[in-house]
This record gives structure tokens, C-alpha cells and sequence, in this order.
């Protein structure tokens, strides 16, 4: 597997460090079955990535229409 180019909205180590433990005790308490596809913090990453294209075009959005407001 190749390595994948780091995302500004990626988890740094010590943030990972903090909710590790908590997400690795939700994955226990599932119990037995498939072995996981994807890295617990891959998915994180993943999910915050997304949140932030999200922000973005909520941003954008809200800019053009507050331009719109502004015109005569």
C-alpha cells in the first residue's frame, strides 16, 4: 500500500493519542466478525476531511449571497 499525501484537516499524533483508547474500546465492544478494512484513524480522517469541504462551501455560499445583498 502507498502512502497517502497528509490533508491539512488530518488528525495530528497527540489528538489521535486522546481518542485512540475510546475508539478502539468501541471497536472491542462489537464483538467478533469481520476483520476491519480501513484504520480506525483513517476513517476519522476521512470524516474531518469531509466536514471541511463542507465548512468551505457553506462559506462560499454564504459570502455569494451576501454579495448579492450588497448590490444595488
Amino acid at each position: 500500500m502507498t502512502e497517502r499525501r497528509g490533508y491539512p484537516s488530518d488528525l495530528k499524533d497527540d489528538q489521535w493519542e486522546l481518542i485512540e483508547p475510546m475508539l478502539l474500546k468501541w471497536r472491542a465492544s462489537r464483538g467478533e466478525g469481520r476483520e476491519p478494512v480501513a484504520s480506525l484513524r483513517e476513517v476519522v480522517n476521512a470524516v474531518l476531511y469531509v466536514v471541511r469541504l463542507q465548512r468551505q462551501a457553506i462559506d462560499t455560499l454564504d459570502n455569494a449571497l451576501s454579495a448579492q445583498d450588497d448590490e444595488p
